[in-house]
């Protein structure tokens, strides 16, 4: 089994219900008999899917599920003796076998990010971009409200690092400044998480603007 990451925007559409996954899935079963037993591999097929489900539902890196991703198995071998590919063998064997395809494949931590509007005065702005900044956050634009003496700054924000940020923002901007977020989209974590060579600095208390 192989691991290898879906096409861009696949995994978005499939959400969203542009694309459906429920399709007739006889139609991918590709491989000539002389490579693989199609009678073993159906005999065994639903245990596969549960192993597969099962390790896509708790991934090995965080115990969360996997997203993004696509699996092929590429060849099968399987006991002709009933006894030896029952469900108990077959379907950790399908679990470890995806965890395998997965860490070999370079993977990456996932996070969801949210979109965030921010009104505030225009001598307020510069301290918004800084709160931002310290949160991994990014500033997408910045417009004047007509009519107004108010701006709008929309940006993107880490979901981990919102918690406490409109208390921080308040506290930045002397309370002038107001904040809303809905989720938007996922993105990948900067480094990689199989890295042992990156330091873990210990966790620190929160300062008290920081908690909301």
């Amino acid at each position: 089994m192989i691991a290898e990451p879906l096409e861009r925007g696949l995994a978005e559409d499939i959400e969203n219900g542009v694309v459906s996954t429920d399709w007739n899935r006889k139609k991918l079963d590709d491989t000539l008999p002389t490579e693989v037993d199609k009678s073993l591999l159906n005999a065994v097929k639903d245990s596969i899917v549960q192993g597969f489900q099962w390790g896509a539902r708790e991934g090995p890196l965080c115990d969360e599920p996997i997203r993004n991703v696509k699996f092929k198995i590429v060849d099968a071998r399987i006991a002709p003796e009933p006894l030896h590919r029952g469900s108990g063998q077959i379907i950790p064997t399908a679990r470890r076998v995806a965890y395998s395809a997965f860490l070999m494949a370079t993977p990456r931590l996932m996070e969801p990010v949210y979109y965030v509007e921010i009104q505030t005065p225009i001598d307020c702005v510069s301290a918004i971009y800084t709160v931002l900044s310290r949160r991994r956050g990014h500033v997408t634009a910045d417009v004047p409200q007509p009519g107004t003496p108010a701006y709008l700054v929309k940006a993107f924000l880490p979901v981990i690092e919102s918690f406490g940020f409109e208390t921080d923002l308040r506290y930045h901007t002397q309370g002038q400044a107001f904040c809303q977020s809905v989720f938007d989209h996922w993105a990948i974590v900067p480094g990689d998480p199989l890295d042992k060579s990156i330091v873990l600095r210990p966790l620190e208390p929160a300062p008290i603007q920081h908690l909301a």
